[in-house]
């Protein structure tokens, strides 16, 4: 049953999302044949049956119920009426209102309050600035878990308000100020023929909202989890499909910070990180590395007493909003003269355009952060940027100076008096009086009086919250010379007291109370110590204390705030359990920034096992700090060197609680917890500026949230995806994981067998699991921690307790599976970790010892041409040369020739001892099963008649799994007279290059090849190969052939008789792989036809072929183009003998060059390096259908993403249809060319049809 909308425009109902069985309450397009839901009612409470019911209550309350009894979703509505109804409006809003009311707009709840992952025309997206409720858009988890993901879309109160994309608590892509007619971030796109918008910021609400031109065209946003977009969609009619129209973000330079401090992102230029103007890189090497993350910094510096300027920036967008100051009513001039006062002041603009141009300012103070250029004037804004006098344009020296001198002396004086104004009005806020130090049993604190610490950093009195529009007061301590009143403690959190009767007085018990009308108590302490000479007395500390006046030692307390925190933690708190009485403190946040009553959002001590901090919402973990390990948590970065503040975990027989001190007394710090964007913030005292800077936060990336990865999973931010599975699992559900569900977490490769006997492996630099299942033991020694671990059959890992001294100390197990781990990348971070895995799953790891095992698989399954494993090795031919020498000239030319040249490995197979074979060092790292594997393989390669050698494909499936494996036969390689005469000593002075192959003689069907590495870029290691199918290397009639590893990463064969050290017989930059690396041509033979292209790996994970492909196009004229499978994806336009026509001029890159070579012989692309310390690369990326090019960064070891193509919906190939012009700077970015217009469509040209996600035009 479904509930329709009055034009049938929307339908009511339940379903289940792609392949679930869930059931969930959802709105739909009720004439979509796709079902597009728009809104979920209970997307966190799935039903997992058709028993769901909806109904109202008498009270006008909606609810969700299972069976009808159980209820699993409901309205929060608290009005009650008499004729309640729930009705569907055509908008696709879900509305409760009274049908005996006369208005029918006035509704009682609606759900366009409350979106899921869509806005539709008339939602409103943002927040009520009386009550501080915010409308969000939240993405769905997955296609088919509707429930919420990290990605969200709301307003950004901050400074002034704007959009912002959030992934988790990162500033994702922000849409810049608004200008009163849009906002600076975003191309202009009112000419578009489908919807308008509009952006609303007055004292009530801030919000956006949009609506349709033409009430036939159906058009909505949605966040998309998976490729963290914002994108909106227009119906088209014709084929019953949506069409993207456009996304956010549309480029690189949309990403949030892309560009660091005072950088400028313009992705018309390469790099497309640019300083602004008058400053420079503040890191230049690493800036010419593609690592943009320091910025820039002025090229002189500023001096504001002498006098600075300003100069303007145009069409760009507005700075990040975290530092800015808004002042809706001063004007362009007096905002410049504003800005050059305040020497913190970086920069300054108009507010808002469509008054005139000269209404209002904002000012941004410290580095000018997330700027972006645009081409178009219409696009962006003007910026005037605060550089050096001598960088400005037409200055007149001394009237400038003198200008400039008088104005800081102002803006000295005028700051000094709007400090005495804004403390003043604070002052009058509070009603304060007089000021007293202590309160004794004779005295009370009324409204209007404080009580100040006696060094005066602290003051406790009544208050209002500075947004509340109430009467309501609260007893609270702030800081006492922070303008802003900042609130760390409040006692009458629950019982607000409606105006300003409150008193605080002293019972003759030492009982503390706060009471209404000296009457009523709200709020009073639970001491129970009597005592004659009771004191209140608050202390430097900004704790609040009750003493005996007669006691000597002033630290006795009998009762103190710090046992009773807030939201708020300062240095001297403790945070943690009396294991004596089990008295528990913890912080608690404010409902919301005007409401100190306790939210669900709280920080405390963990203690189920062994002790952490945990972040909880509710009742759900949200964030755990991982196990102390004696100097730090495991799951927080070693923060020891901050020059701020100390900090301790204390854990013993009487109480477990974490505590921080100051390093310097003249610092102010505090810890706080946020309601709204659930996260644990740390924030210090900045004196210059007079506000407080966020330090640090908890969580403080996507792998920080409580068991993101499932069961068995490792979070690593540095990878894509980030869940990984550790060593020895795999994903439990492989399909959801690749469509990023991880919530099934990984389960065993192998399956355990304690009785046979497990094993360990280390997992270094990880956060500990959860610690619900574990086990601790303070004195026991990792030696006997593992003998406990491996007895007990269900304990899955096991570690140190205390990393701090040296071998460490202490024993952690844990039982059942591993939850909330996370990877770090510095070895001061997180800690090792023994994991129980098969027996055949261990990697003892051995330093410089396994790298050749490590390297082995990998990079030989990437060659593909010459993925090969003969384990005929050193080891074996010592034991042949000995053999030799042994036997005298005469014996071996008796003795039968198939016997005397017999393989050696073979003999050993067949005689049971293969091991026998093995080197020294992979013998004594223990993977023997994985060793033998490897020359079961190899022998099966290498067999007699190669008809019976496995093809490529199978030697992939072989080395990657375990599965059972034929019997070799008789292998084809037979050593003749003197078989080692071809294999030069390592310490032979006449030898060739140590990165040389050299060949025994063999028969003619047949190569036996031996690889020394040596010290260079790239590392390929290769023993045996038979020349069909298995290597796929033809080497044609070649006497001395020999296999050379190049500095540029090409694998060649070449004759070693050849003088031309660049005569290749066959080289591996003829079959590439999915990378181009320099030197290498992608292109056409023109003589044989012989195409050299890339294809890409089909996943990550899976180097076959995918059906991405990049290569020379030779229809007509030749170009590079792009192809999914047969289709064009992407084509680069004709060489201009300079560059390519339809692809950026990328000439000025520091990196790399370029060339495109067109004869009677060859077509070619080829590029190479400027600079030979450099590293690049093309690659080919299948999931994100792209050709991407990265740079090596040497300082963090990671390759960093340069430039990728396509880079806009303009780069798809015939995106614009036949006679259309894509242009990226107009909306919509198809337009016909001149003299022609739309094919289909209306003539006034409101609406264009698309077919396929491209324009069809006719002439």
């Amino acid at each position: 049953m479904t509930l329709v909308s009055n034009d049938e425009s929307f339908a009511l109902g339940f379903f289940s999302p792609g392949t679930s069985n869930n059931r969930y309450l959802g709105i739909w397009y009720h004439n979509d044949p796709m079902q597009t839901v728009v809104w979920v009612a209970n997307r966190v409470n799935p039903i997992n049956d058709s028993t769901g019911m909806l109904k109202i209550e008498s009270s006008g309350r909606v609810v969700l119920q299972v069976q009808n009894t159980t209820a699993v979703w409901s309205t929060n509505t608290t009005a009650s009426v008499q004729n309640p109804v729930l009705q569907l409006l055509d908008s696709g809003n879900l509305v409760v209102r009274d049908e005996k009311d006369s208005n029918p707009e006035h509704y009682l709840w609606q759900s366009f309050d409350y979106p899921s992952d869509t806005m539709l025309p008339g939602m409103k997206i943002g927040i009520d600035l009386r009550t501080g409720f915010q409308r969000r858009l939240t993405a769905w988890k997955s296609w088919d878990d509707p429930s919420p993901g990290d990605l969200t879309y709301g307003v950004e109160l901050e400074g002034g308000p704007e959009m912002g994309l959030w992934k988790g608590l990162r500033k994702y892509a922000m849409s810049g100020l608004w200008l009163g007619d849009r906002f600076s971030g975003i191309r202009d796109v009112r000419s578009n023929s489908i919807y308008d918008y509009n952006f609303v910021w007055n004292k009530k609400e801030a919000y956006y909202i949009f609506s349709l031109k033409n009430k036939s065209v159906l058009s909505r946003v949605v966040l998309n989890q998976t490729e963290s977009v914002r994108k909106r969609y227009a119906w088209n009619p014709e084929n019953q499909a949506w069409d993207m129209f456009s996304k956010r973000p549309s480029d690189d330079c949309d990403i949030y910070g892309l560009c660091g401090p005072n950088g400028n992102c313009d992705y018309n230029k390469l790099p497309i990180c640019q300083c602004l103007r008058a400053f420079s890189p503040k890191w230049p090497e690493k800036w010419k590395s593609s690592d943009y993350s320091g910025g820039c910094i002025h090229n002189k510096p500023l001096n504001c007493q002498t006098g600075d300027g300003f100069i303007p920036i145009m069409r760009v967008k507005s700075p990040d909003i975290t530092n800015l100051q808004v002042n809706k009513a001063t004007n362009l001039k007096e905002c410049e003269a504003e800005c050059s006062k305040n020497c913190s002041c970086m920069a300054y603009t108009n507010l808002d355009f469509t008054r005139g141009g000269d209404s209002s300012c904002a000012m941004w103070y410290g580095g000018l952060v997330d700027i972006k250029q645009f081409q178009s004037d219409s696009d962006g804004m003007k910026l005037f940027i605060r550089v050096s006098a001598s960088e400005t344009e037409h200055r007149k020296k001394a009237d400038v100076k003198l200008a400039l001198i008088l104005a800081t002396v102002i803006a000295a004086f005028s700051g000094f008096l709007l400090v005495v104004s804004y403390i003043s009005r604070r002052r009058r806020k509070l009603q304060a009086s007089t000021t007293i130090d202590t309160i004794s049993r004779s005295e009370s604190l009324t409204d209007g009086k404080t009580l100040v610490s006696n060094g005066g950093s602290f003051a406790l009195g009544f208050f209002s919250p500075d947004t509340s529009n109430s009467n309501n007061r609260y007893l609270g301590i702030w800081y006492h010379n922070d303008p802003n009143q900042t609130v760390v403690w409040v006692a009458n959190r629950i019982n607000p007291i409606n105006g300003s009767t409150g008193v605080l007085k002293i019972e003759s018990s030492g009982k503390i109370v706060l009471q209404v009308q000296n009457t009523t108590a709200v709020w009073s302490t639970n001491s129970t110590v009597s005592v004659e000479d009771p004191v209140l007395q608050l202390l430097d500390s900004g704790n609040l204390v009750l003493r005996d006046g007669n006691d000597i030692n002033p630290e006795n307390h009998l009762w103190q705030s710090f046992d009773y925190p807030s939201d708020t933690m300062l240095p001297g708190m403790k945070i943690g359990v009396d294991l004596r009485t089990s008295f528990d403190r913890r912080l608690s946040a404010w409902k919301n920034w005007d409401d100190p009553s306790p939210g669900d959002l709280t920080y405390g001590v963990e203690l189920e096992g062994s002790p952490e901090m945990v972040l909880m919402k509710g009742l759900e973990k949200y964030y755990l700090t991982g196990l102390w390990i004696g100097s730090g948590f495991s799951g927080v970065r070693d923060v020891r060197s901050n020059p701020i503040f100390d900090y301790d975990f204390v854990w013993n027989e009487t109480e477990i609680y974490f505590t921080f001190s100051l390093k310097s007394k003249s610092l102010m710090s505090r810890v706080v917890l946020n309601q709204t964007e659930s996260v644990r913030k740390r924030y210090t005292w900045n004196p210059e500026s007079q506000t407080w800077e966020l330090f640090s936060m908890r969580p403080s990336d996507y792998c920080d949230r409580y068991g993101l990865c499932g069961p068995n999973g490792n979070c690593d931010y540095n990878k894509l995806p980030v869940c990984q599975c550790l060593t020895g699992f795999r994903p439990k559900w492989p399909k959801r994981w690749n469509t990023s569900e991880y919530s099934g977490g990984c389960i065993h490769i192998k399956p355990l067998n304690c009785q046979t006997g497990d094993e360990f492996i280390t997992i270094r630099r990880v956060k500990s699991p959860a610690i619900t299942n574990p086990w601790v033991h303070k004195t026991m020694n990792l030696k006997e921690c593992k003998a406990e671990c491996s007895r007990n059959c269900s304990c899955m890992a096991y570690s140190n307790l205390d990393v701090t001294g040296g071998d460490g100390s202490g024993c952690a197990m844990w039982f059942g599976d591993l939850v909330d781990i996370k990877q770090f990348q510095s070895d001061s971070d997180g800690m090792d970790l023994y994991i129980r895995v098969s027996a055949s799953e261990t990697e003892l790891k051995k330093k410089a010892k396994v790298k050749l095992a490590i390297i082995l698989a990998p990079v030989i399954a990437a060659l593909l041409g010459l993925l090969l494993v003969v384990c005929y090795i050193r080891g074996t031919r010592r034991k042949l040369e000995d053999e030799v020498e042994d036997k005298n000239l005469e014996d071996k030319e008796n003795k039968d020739e198939n016997e005397d040249m017999e393989l050696a490995i073979w003999r050993l197979w067949t005689e049971g001892k293969p091991s026998d074979a093995a080197y020294e060092f992979l013998a004594e790292t223990g993977d023997v099963p994985e060793l033998l594997r490897s020359i079961h393989i190899s022998l099966l390669c290498v067999q007699q008649h190669p008809e019976e050698r496995p093809s490529m494909s199978s030697v992939v499936l072989m080395l990657g799994s375990h599965n059972e494996l034929p019997s070799p036969k008789q292998p084809g390689f037979l050593f003749y007279n003197k078989p080692f005469e071809a294999y030069p000593s390592p310490d032979n002075n006449e030898s060739s290059s140590r990165n040389e192959i050299s060949s025994l003689q063999t028969p003619r069907d047949s190569l036996i090849v031996q690889l020394i590495i040596k010290g260079a870029n790239f590392q390929f290691i290769l023993f045996g190969a038979g020349r069909r199918k298995c290597p796929g290397i033809l080497f044609g009639s070649v006497q001395n052939p020999v296999l050379l590893l190049l500095d540029s990463g090409n694998l060649v064969v070449r004759d070693e008789n050849d003088s031309s050290p660049e005569s290749y017989v066959w080289q591996s930059f003829d079959y590439p792989s999915d990378t181009s690396l320099p030197g290498m041509k992608v292109g056409v033979d023109l003589r044989t036809g012989f195409d050299r292209r890339l294809s890409s790996r089909k996943n990550w994970d899976d180097p076959s072929p995918g059906d991405l492909t990049y290569g020379v196009g030779i229809e007509g004229s030749p170009e590079i183009v792009l192809r999914k499978g047969l289709e064009k994806l992407s084509v680069s336009g004709l060489w201009n003998g300079n560059g390519f026509n339809g692809a950026p001029n990328l000439r000025s890159s520091s990196i790399f060059g370029y060339d495109f070579v067109w004869n009677e012989n060859d077509v070619y692309y080829i590029f190479f390096l400027k600079n030979k310390s450099v590293m690049s690369r093309g690659v080919l990326n299948e999931t994100q259908n792209a050709r991407e090019r990265y740079t090596w960064n040497a300082e963090t070891q990671t390759w960093q993403l340069s430039l990728i193509l396509p880079n806009g919906y303009c780069d798809i190939y015939g995106h614009c249809g036949p006679n259309g012009n894509c242009d990226d700077n107009k909306l919509p970015a198809c337009q016909c060319l001149t003299q022609f217009r739309p094919k289909n469509g209306p003539k006034d040209g409101t609406l264009r049809t698309i077919r396929e996600g491209v324009y069809t035009l006719s002439h």
